[in-house]
């Protein structure tokens, strides 16, 4: 994906979700993340922006507000 040619009403920020839980990983509470893939189950790959990867559920995490 790239982001080099990118329009102001379509942008997609490269880490467009947060991570919203304290019980699972509770050190990167409010960190920005992304997803890297989508599995079954609700569950999903993400990658936070120090490049920490975690498999979780899709509940765990938020988009981040414009």
């Amino acid at each position: 994906m790239s982001f080099e040619r990118c329009d102001i009403n379509n942008f997609v920020p490269p880490y467009p979700y947060r991570w919203r839980v304290h019980t699972r990983l509770p050190e990167r509470f409010g960190q920005r993340l992304r997803v890297i893939c989508r599995g079954t189950m609700n569950s999903c790959e993400v990658e936070f922006e120090d490049g920490y990867r975690a498999i979780t559920s899709r509940w765990y995490m938020r988009k981040v507000a414009r």
